[in-house]
């Protein structure tokens, strides 16, 4: 062991388990970014979820937070020792759940969507697995949060013109997700789509705020969006010239737009967070999951629109 490793064993620590594609990331960071904050103690990450197979019908996603001026790194193997999370043996597991009580260490699962009120419960000492997808769960740390969600690399000339250009213009980011949504039978039954119908009555919607609005169609589904939005005027379709390395430079074209049409995606609910300004018009659907609305979930912030 390093002599930084064996002095980082000295404090506390909080170890964010990450999972899924960005937007979930972001949620994820941001509550554990706030509880760390909370107790001044440093965050970790443990992602080896995104090295993992998921045979259960899981979408896997690349580990894209280090690409942003977070404040945390991936977790060391000593890190992980103090929750016992680095060994598969169930004997092991067993005597780590024993000990963990006693010496202050915490293994919390997140048990819903939504508010988990226990959040704000939790010690110092604490290995956090979760969606933790509400806004309220890092509301006191906005500002320092948008300062940290920016990435570390410079853009490429013609991404960062663009993104001038985007937010010079009354430009609407206009979010199409299908892909997932639709090939995959295990994410298509908790997800339902957008279908085009919602994206026509939002767009009407912002033009009624925004008449010289300039839409910008971001999507996983060219083919999709080419049938559906070849007779919209004032359109422009983002073909993949514009993704970037884990499609990183298309989120940050996406949250330079003014105004934002969503997807029930937590990509495009994290661009509108982090691009949205009071004088932005953003407009996502009421329906979040199948099971589930937007508004339940505490998705849609004042001045949002649920349609």
């Amino acid at each position: 062991m390093g002599k930084l490793e064996a002095d980082s064993l000295k404090h506390d620590v909080i170890i964010l388990r990450t999972t899924g594609g960005l937007g979930n990331q972001l949620f994820q960071y941001a509550a554990s970014r706030a509880l760390s904050n909370r107790h001044q103690v440093p965050l970790r990450f443990d992602a080896r979820w995104h090295n993992e197979p998921h045979p259960g019908g899981e979408t896997a996603r690349s580990f894209d937070l280090l690409s942003f001026c977070v404040s945390g790194e991936c977790a060391s193997p000593s890190e992980l020792g103090r929750f016992w999370m680095q060994d598969r043996c169930w004997h092991t597991r067993l005597a780590g759940k024993l000990l963990r009580p006693l010496l202050r260490r915490e293994l919390y699962r997140s048990p819903k969507m939504g508010l988990d009120r226990q959040l704000q419960n939790l010690g110092s000492e604490t290995y956090l697995d979760g969606l933790f997808q509400h806004p309220a769960h890092f509301a006191q740390y906005e500002l320092k949060l948008k300062s940290e969600l920016q990435l570390r690399s410079q853009l490429p000339k013609h991404i960062q013109n663009k993104v001038e250009r985007l937010a010079r213009i009354p430009s609407v980011c206009i979010q199409v997700r299908r892909s997932d949504f639709v090939e995959n039978p295990a994410v298509s039954a908790m997800h339902n789509c957008c279908e085009a119908k919602y994206y026509e009555i939002a767009w009407n919607r912002v033009k009624l705020y925004v008449p010289e609005a300039q839409g910008y169609i971001f999507t996983d589904d060219l083919a999709w969006a080419k049938e559906n939005f070849r007779s919209w005027a004032g359109v422009e379709i983002m073909g993949p010239e514009w993704d970037g390395p884990n499609y990183l430079h298309k989120f940050v074209l996406m949250r330079s737009c003014r105004h934002f049409i969503i997807a029930n995606s937590t990509y495009g609910w994290w661009a509108a967070w982090l691009g949205a300004t009071e004088e932005s018009r953003v407009v996502l659907p009421h329906r979040w999951l199948r099971n589930a609305e937007t508004v339940a979930l505490g998705l849609v912030l004042p001045g949002w629109e649920a349609l």
